[in-house]
C-alpha cells in the first residue's frame, strides 16, 4: 500500500509538473520546488556526489546541487565539506573517495589549477569513467572564437593554454636559485601534467556526456535544464 501511495503522489506531481512547466518562469519554479518536496518527499540515499567545479560557474552549480539534495543524494561540495580535511588537498584528493562525481566544466573550469588537479587525481581511479556524469556550460561562437566547446579548435587551444603555462612557469623557475625553487618545482610538474590531461578528459567527455547548459542561458533556462539534467543522473545512477 505504502508503495502504491508513494507511485499516485510521485505519478500526480508529474501531471502538476507537465501543466506548470508550459509556462515555466520564477514563479512556477517555485511552486515546482514546494511540491516536489510535499508530492515527493526524497529518500535519503547512502550515496554520495562530488561536484567538482570552478567559482565563476556557481549560478548552474547550485542548480545542480539543489536538485541533487531534492533527490536525497549526499552532495560533497568544497564550500560545505572542506572544513572536515586538514586542507584543500586532502578534500581534491578525496574525490576518488565519492561513489560519484560530476564535474560541471566551462572553459572556467579548464583553465583552474585546483579543477584540472581534481580531474587529475579522478583519472587515477580505475572506475572514473562508470562513476562520472559531466555536465557541460557551453560558449557562443563568435567572429574572433568560431568554434565552440566540441570542435577540435577548442581542444588545442584550451591544450595550449596548459603548454604556455609550463613554459612560463619553467622560465620563472630558472631565475630563482635551487634551494629556493622546490615548492615551485613540484608545481610545475602538476602544470606540465595538465596539458595531457585535459586533452585525454575533453576525448572522453564526448562519450559520456549527461548534458550541456548554455552560458548564455537565463536563470529559469539555468533551473529548467538543471532538473532535466538531474532527472536523468537519477535515472542513471538508479540502474546501477
Amino acid at each position: 500500500r505504502v508503495q502504491n501511495f508513494d507511485f499516485i503522489r510521485k505519478y500526480l506531481f508529474l501531471i502538476i509538473f507537465y501543466f506548470l512547466s508550459r509556462t515555466y518562469n520564477d514563479i512556477t519554479y517555485i511552486l515546482i520546488k514546494y511540491l516536489s518536496r510535499t508530492f515527493i518527499l526524497p529518500t535519503i540515499k547512502n550515496i554520495t556526489i562530488f561536484i567538482s567545479y570552478t567559482a565563476a560557474d556557481a549560478e548552474v552549480v547550485n542548480a545542480v546541487e539543489n536538485y541533487l539534495l531534492d533527490c536525497g543524494y549526499d552532495v560533497k561540495r568544497d564550500i560545505r565539506d572542506i572544513k572536515d580535511y586538514d586542507s584543500i588537498n586532502d578534500f581534491m584528493n578525496g574525490i576518488r573517495k565519492q561513489d560519484y562525481v560530476i564535474p560541471i566544466v566551462s572553459d572556467n573550469y579548464l583553465r583552474r589549477n585546483n579543477c584540472m588537479y581534481e580531474i587529475m587525481q579522478l583519472l587515477k581511479d580505475d572506475n572514473f569513467s562508470e562513476k562520472t556524469f559531466p555536465i557541460i556550460i557551453d560558449f557562443s561562437k563568435t567572429s574572433e572564437r568560431p568554434y565552440n566547446f566540441f570542435d577540435i579548435q577548442y581542444r588545442i587551444e584550451i591544450t595550449s593554454f596548459w603548454e604556455n603555462q609550463e613554459k612560463e612557469l619553467k622560465n620563472a623557475i630558472n631565475k630563482i636559485s635551487l634551494e629556493n625553487n622546490v615548492e615551485l618545482a613540484n608545481e610545475y610538474r602538476l602544470i606540465k601534467n595538465y596539458a595531457q590531461t585535459v586533452s585525454v578528459f575533453l576525448e572522453w567527455l564526448k562519450s559520456k556526456l549527461v548534458g550541456v547548459i548554455s552560458a548564455d542561458s537565463d536563470s529559469v533556462k539555468i533551473q529548467s535544464t538543471a532538473y532535466d539534467i538531474v532527472i536523468n543522473i537519477d535515472k542513471i545512477i538508479s540502474k546501477k
